[in-house]
């Protein structure tokens, strides 16, 4: 609605190098809750990228977690 394509993950995906399939993840809050407790969204996205941080530094907490996520 008003809204127009500009490029697809996929291609977007190849462009920035992909060979393979590209995981993505993303988190909704309702602004109601999330104006009312900020602290658990400031929270909540300080241990997300703490996690994204050491994922990116550690092979091996992504071998410890291969079979949790069954990769």
């Amino acid at each position: 609605n008003g809204f127009r394509r500009l490029i697809g993950a996929d291609d977007a995906e190849t462009a920035l190098g992909a060979s393979g399939p590209v995981s993505a993840l993303g988190y909704v809050f309702h602004d109601k809750w999330a104006n009312e407790n900020p602290q658990a969204v400031r929270g909540f996205l300080k241990a997300s990228a703490q996690a994204k941080d050491l994922l990116a530094r550690s092979d091996e907490e992504w071998l410890r977690l291969a079979p949790i996520v069954r990769s």
